[in-house]
């Protein structure tokens, strides 16, 4: 039902004019590319890295140097459409990665996500309130990372929810 009504709403297997039974259909379709569309993918770049914009997983770096005022390009976050055989522009989260840094990148960059979710968890563990938060969307992230990057290519977001749960969280002990 999370997916379902999203689908339907911003017409992503679904439409309100469509039936039940049609809307089924095709959120189960959408369902099916978000899920493995992301492997086909994926196996495009493989073949032929040059089909991702150049140096995706750094972007936020280029969009943080362009932002304080270097003349520098910011890869664009909408990625080509492929053939799986239904088109989609799902690569999963090892797109960008392999696509910049190769097979040693993918390697490296998920032994540090490994790294810093288990960190995340044992603070969860240990009941730290910003931790738990923060572990709860690190978790929503691997479920999509099939169809996504989450981290690496998202990591304005995540300066922005450590900054908003810090903030709450020790705010008022700032201000004793």
């Amino acid at each position: 039902i999370l997916f379902a009504v999203p689908a339907v709403l911003l017409h992503k297997g679904g439409d309100l004019s469509k039936s039940f039974g049609g809307n089924v259909v095709g959120v189960l379709r959408s369902l099916q590319l978000y899920t493995v569309g992301g492997l086909v993918g994926f196996n495009q770049v493989v073949d032929d890295p040059s089909v991702f914009p150049e140096w995706l997983s750094l972007r936020f770096f280029f969009a943080l140097a362009r932002a304080v005022g270097f003349g520098v390009e910011v890869p664009l976050v909408v990625l080509p459409f492929t053939a799986t055989p239904a088109p989609t522009n799902v690569y999963t989260i090892y797109g960008s990665y392999f696509a910049d840094f190769g097979w040693v990148g993918i390697v490296t960059i998920m032994l540090a996500h490994g790294y810093f979710l288990t960190m995340l968890f044992q603070s969860a563990v240990r009941r730290r309130p910003e931790a738990v938060i923060l572990f709860g969307l690190a978790v929503a992230w691997l479920l999509m990372s099939s169809a996504t990057d989450g981290f690496l290519t998202s990591m304005s977001y995540w300066i922005q929810a450590l900054g908003f749960t810090m903030t709450v969280y020790h705010w008022p002990l700032l201000s004793r």
